[in-house]
Parts: structure tokens; sequence; C-alpha cells
């Protein structure tokens, strides 16, 4: 199961980095990681990591030529695909499959495949959405995090981290390593794997930038009401008026609030 993933991976990115990690509450900590063009020999670097104890990621989208070590967001040369990953915390197995079942039915709204590619990480519930054409990751980034920040609001659950270009997620078919009793990992292939167009994704963008746009207008209202508050309250108590330093009587204000002293000069 995990070949076919990673197949996939590399069929669609040319290579990929698989990490290994570990992360324990005691502080115990250790990192393993190296790039792949074959995914025979990926698989077998993936079950030594999990003989180690490691839980095991792969990056997803298309690295730049000549990356080594560990992906950053500047080594990826495009997005390759659309991660979406709904946590489990604070909700059962079948709420969290139930809400990203949700999602899936919201994006195919804006034309997005009824049907991608599911996936259960141990930890939560997750769709993959292959894209028809590759797209600029520099250009993409900022899109993608709008989009999540949107899609976050709408969706309880709704990991909105998960928009970076570098961003590794779980090899399916090994165990997650986190839990007292390690969990297995799956993923659920569609009859026929059906590909994210940019018209889809023009269709998503334009809804979440109408929602950014009015959340700005709303703001920028607020804050003109609460100008047009501090005003009248001014003009109420002319006394804690704010006028412009150059031109404020501070003689006038002492003496209308009664703090006006003047001293006589002796002769």
């Amino acid at each position: 199961m995990s070949n076919q993933w990673l197949e996939h991976l590399i069929a669609t990115n040319g290579c990929l980095e698989v990490r290994g990690l570990l992360k324990r509450s005691t502080g115990a900590r250790r990192t393993e990681s190296s790039w792949f063009n074959d995914a025979t020999a990926a698989a077998e670097y993936c079950s030594w990591l999990q003989s180690e104890g490691l839980n095991v990621y792969s990056t997803i989208n298309q690295p730049k030529a000549g990356v080594i070590g560990e992906c950053r967001d500047l080594d990826i040369e495009a997005i390759t695909g659309l991660f979406i990953d709904v946590d489990s915390k604070g909700s059962t197995q079948g709420e969290v499959r139930q809400q990203l079942e949700r999602i899936i039915e919201y994006l195919a709204g804006f034309r997005f495949p009824a049907d991608p590619i599911r996936a259960y990480s141990g930890d939560g519930f997750q769709a993959q959405y292959p894209l028809a054409t590759a797209l600029p990751a520099d250009r993409m980034k900022p899109l993608m995090r709008d989009w999540y920040t949107v899609l976050a609001e709408r969706f309880t659950g709704f990991d909105s981290k998960v928009f970076n270009p570098g961003r590794i997620c779980r090899v399916y078919g090994y165990e997650n390593v986190n839990h007292a009793k390690p969990l297995p990992t799956w993923v659920k292939w569609p009859d026929t794997l059906e590909l994210l167009h940019r018209d889809a994704l023009v269709a998503l963008n334009d809804d979440v930038q109408a929602a950014l746009n009015e959340r700005r207008e709303a703001r920028q209202a607020e804050i003109e009401a609460s100008r047009e508050r501090f005003r009248a309250s001014n003009q109420a108590n002319p006394s804690r008026q704010w006028k412009d330093a150059r031109t404020y009587d501070i003689v006038s204000w002492a003496k209308a609030e009664g703090l006006y002293i003047r001293h006589q000069r002796d002769h």
C-alpha cells in the first residue's frame, strides 16, 4: 500500500524526501532523512525507519533540482496537489471522518473532484487532490494560506497549517507511533483518479477573496464606528478633546479645568 503512494509521489514529482521523526513527551528526539527517485528504495528506507520506532513522512510537492537535506518551503519548485487534513482533537474518529466528507462535498461545489484520495494518518483523516498542472510554489503559497485560513473558519478541525509548499505528510501504510499503542495508517484510492484543474482553484479563490474582502470591509466599518464614538465623546466633553499640539491652547484648557494658577511677579 505504501509503495503505491510512494510510486504516485515519485511519478508526479520526480523525487521525494523521506523523513523519520521521533518526538516524545519525555524529551527524546530523533530525525533521519534521505532523498529518493525510486519507490522501492524509498519503501525499504521507510521500513527501516519504522523498525527504528520512528514515524515516517515524505514531501508531497515537486522540489527544485539539487535539493539535499531537510526540505523547506524555498526548496519547492511547484505545487502538485492540495492536501486537506482534519484533526481529531476533541472529536471521535467518526465525527472527524464525517467532517472530512463535508469538506469534500463543499469543495465539489467549486468543481473539485468528488472522489479524491482519502487517507487516515492515525491522528486524523485526510484528502489528497493531485493537480492536473503543477503550479509555481512561490505564487501559490499566499493564495493557499488564504484558502486554508477561510476553510478553517468554516470547518471545525480543518488544519490551516498544512498550506505550505514544503509540507510533509505521513507515508500511508506505516504505523503512527505517537500513541501508547501504534496505530495503522491507510490510503483509499478512488476507482478513477480525477485530477484537480485550475478552473476549480480559480472558483475557490474567488469565493475566498470575496470572504476576505467582506471581512476587511467589516473591520474597516468597525474602526470607523469606533472613531465616530470617540469624536462624539470628545464633543460631549470638550476638555477631553485631542488637538494638534501646535495649536492647542493649554492655558484655556487649564483654566477650564480649574488648574490654572497665575503667579505674580515680585517687583
